[in-house]
């Protein structure tokens, strides 16, 4: 596969995910996977999350040229 990103979904205040984020972030970074960590809440704000993403895809889309 040809990862170009990764986006980590992190139930709020879910403390067990909180544990592990951090290490799988470390490791995406460490084989030059960027990653965006989004915490997710109920009901979803999709607006906010639609915002978050476009604006790390812009970054990716600049790092490119």
């Amino acid at each position: 596969f040809q990862v170009e990103t990764v986006l980590l979904l992190q139930p709020e205040h879910c403390f067990i995910h909180e544990y592990d984020m951090p290490t799988i972030a470390r490791l995406l970074e460490t084989n030059g996977i960027p990653s965006l960590l989004l915490e997710i809440d109920f009901p979803l704000a999709k607006a906010q999350l639609e915002t978050r993403i476009s604006a790390h895809i812009e970054m990716l889309e600049r790092e490119e040229e």
